[in-house]
């Protein structure tokens, strides 16, 4: 945990517990527990595409993902913090629903330049949105740091935390589900160190 921030699985920070990594389910047979494989992630196969081919089937499989998740009875909305991911997001909900796409953000006021309640307002107001803002401050305790240590389950050095949970309880008050723009960056390698890695991979 003091090396990364939080600690990687399959270890938790109690003595004798394990976590479930990702694909794994628990199966408990006369008394005894065993961990069993029921996923793995597909092997990739590269396929040779223009850049053109590849932007098109990318947005193609965005729209699909979004258009099935629209397809429920409960309020929908989505977590919009105006940057690139969530505001794709919204655009495609946008486009699949009869009705004004309720949009949720949060903003920290010490944030400075790195506060992006103008930007999810702009998107919001471009696709006509039912907006929805919470502005915190670290100097004031508007987040329950107890209830917020139960929901995380362990420990989790990342102050997002503190943004996601008064988010999370924005949105809960007007939807049952919302949509967010949360793994882009792992998926499609928007973190710096990532274009670090590309680059040094190039040279």
């Amino acid at each position: 945990f003091l090396t990364f921030g939080f600690v990687p699985g399959p270890m938790t920070p109690l003595a004798g517990a394990r976590k479930l990594m990702p694909g794994q389910s628990l199966i408990v047979e006369a008394g005894r527990a065993r961990t069993e494989e029921y996923w793995s992630y597909p092997e990739p196969s590269p396929i040779e595409m223009s850049l053109d081919e590849a932007s098109e089937r990318l947005l193609a499989g965005l729209e699909e993902s979004v258009k099935l998740r629209l397809m429920s009875d409960v309020p929908l909305g989505v977590m919009l913090s105006g940057g690139i991911d969530s505001s794709l997001i919204a655009a495609l909900m946008a486009r699949h629903m009869s009705e004004p796409v309720k949009t949720f953000s949060v903003g920290f006021a010490e944030a400075g330049r790195g506060n992006e309640l103008a930007d999810a307002r702009m998107v919001a107001s471009e696709f006509g949105a039912d907006h929805h803002e919470l502005e915190l401050s670290f100097g004031e305790h508007a987040v329950d740091l107890a209830e917020l240590v139960w929901a995380m389950d362990e420990p989790l050095a990342d102050l997002s935390s503190l943004g996601f949970f008064a988010l999370s309880e924005l949105a809960a008050s007007e939807v049952t589900v919302a949509l967010s723009g949360q793994g882009a960056d792992e998926l499609l390698g928007g973190y710096r160190k990532r274009v670090a890695e590309a680059r040094k991979t190039l040279a």
